[in-house]
């Protein structure tokens, strides 16, 4: 058992001797001639100019700390004082807001306000102009102050009236809501158009004999005329009714207007539309 000890003891010393032996080589590595290099150096710094100091200074720092004092040795623009007061800045000049997500060079349509109120187009029903050129073509003036007739209101009129319609170059005689006559007629050429409005035979000639600037017409029968030189008469020298060839009267064939001149008294209401 002491021999077993002693044993122990040899190795542990062998072992401690070997931990000192492998420190030795790093003890040995280490450069002993650093202590004169510190000290040449800084002989040369403090033989070397101003200059060169700063530079070995700037080399020695770290490079976080070089590149703080870079930036903050940049020269800064001066910022020009901003005035007390500013102009008011009208709505005008100032830039359209562009949405998130625009390019630069997309134009963008203007944004109505909250309490904008929605614009309801409202249809507009135009006239092509030629048809409004030939409506006023077909009228004199003195037509424009006449009463409009009102179509809807036929069947309710009573008594003995007169409808004339121009556009169908037809006339209907009307007793109590009932259809008496109906012929076809000429009215007045486009340039010698028949008056239009709601009238009253005022005069009642069997016959007359009618002259104007081209025409001269003798024995003209049943007249009856209903506004100034405006009449319902027989026609003898045509017999193109349903078209329009007057002067502005109103040409029946010579039976039709001998049936109306005996039944629609003087006062009977003409309508012309």
């Amino acid at each position: 058992m002491v021999f077993i000890r002693k044993l122990f003891r040899l190795v542990a010393i062998c072992a401690m001797l070997a931990l000192l032996l492998a420190a030795i080589p790093l003890v040995v590595s280490a450069d002993p001639h650093a202590p004169a290099q510190t000290a040449a150096r800084r002989a040369q710094l403090i033989a070397a100019p101003a200059s060169a100091q700063a530079v070995a200074s700037e080399t020695d720092r770290p490079v976080a700390e070089s590149k703080s004092d870079v930036r903050s040795s940049v020269p800064v623009p001066a910022v020009p004082a901003v005035p007390a007061e500013r102009p008011a800045e009208r709505p005008a000049e100032r830039p359209a807001e562009r949405p998130a997500g625009s390019s630069a060079g997309a134009v963008q349509a203007p944004v109505p306000p909250d309490n904008a109120q929605p614009i309801v187009a409202q249809p507009v029903v135009v006239q092509p102009v030629a048809a409004q050129q030939q409506a006023a073509a077909s009228l004199p003036q003195a037509a424009y102050a006449s009463p409009v007739y009102d179509v809807e209101s036929v069947p309710a009129r009573k008594g003995k009236w007169i409808e004339v319609i121009l556009s169908e170059q037809r006339l209907i005689a009307w007793e109590d809501g009932r259809m008496v006559l109906t012929t076809p007629v000429s009215t007045g050429a486009a340039d010698t158009p028949t008056i239009r409005g709601t009238f009253r035979i005022y005069r009642k000639l069997p016959t007359q004999r009618m002259r104007g600037r081209d025409y001269d017409l003798p024995n003209v029968p049943h007249v009856m005329y209903f506004k100034a030189g405006y009449a319902m008469h027989g026609t003898y020298w045509h017999d193109n009714f349903g078209q329009p060839m007057s002067h502005g009267c109103i040409n029946l064939p010579t039976g039709k207007a001998a049936w109306l001149y005996d039944w629609a008294p003087q006062g009977t209401v003409v309508v012309v539309h």
